[in-house]
């Protein structure tokens, strides 16, 4: 197999290269991989965000830990465009824990509402978006 060297035009055996070497890879979207390690992926879908502050923005952590000593309101990414992903929240502090807009389902079904967790340390709850909604799937 043979590809284009990207320094010229000459063709250079792959076995010759190192396939982890990508910097000379052109194209691509934000949004795509084009080669990660196992390593590399768990550490991107397993990231774990602290929060610290009164408000935050959830972009690429599935774990969020909240430790802020007031109410705490999160952005949750739009659920239509993560349908599957889980989120996991922790409370360590005894304040509340709000989404920003009423797209999260309750735990015992209703209509989308706000509230994720009461204000009560230790309190957690799985979320999970079925492309409309994070819905609450288990908590304490």
């Amino acid at each position: 197999m043979h590809i284009i060297n990207f320094s010229g035009s000459n063709i250079t055996d792959i076995a010759l290269r190192d396939h982890n070497n990508l910097q000379g890879l052109q194209g691509g979207g934000a949004a795509e991989r084009y080669h990660l390690t196992l390593q590399q992926e768990e550490q991107v879908i397993n990231a774990t965000q602290s929060v610290t502050t009164a408000t935050a923005t959830v972009t690429t952590a599935t774990t969020i830990v909240v430790n802020y000593a007031g109410a705490c309101t999160l952005t949750l990414p739009a659920a239509a465009s993560y349908t599957g992903r889980t989120l996991n929240i922790k409370t360590i502090t005894a304040n509340t824990v709000a989404s920003a807009t009423a797209n999260v389902s309750p735990l015992a079904g209703g209509a989308d509402a706000t509230p994720i967790l009461a204000a009560t340390a230790g309190k957690w709850a799985t979320l999970t978006s079925d492309g409309t909604s994070w819905v609450i799937m288990a908590a304490n």
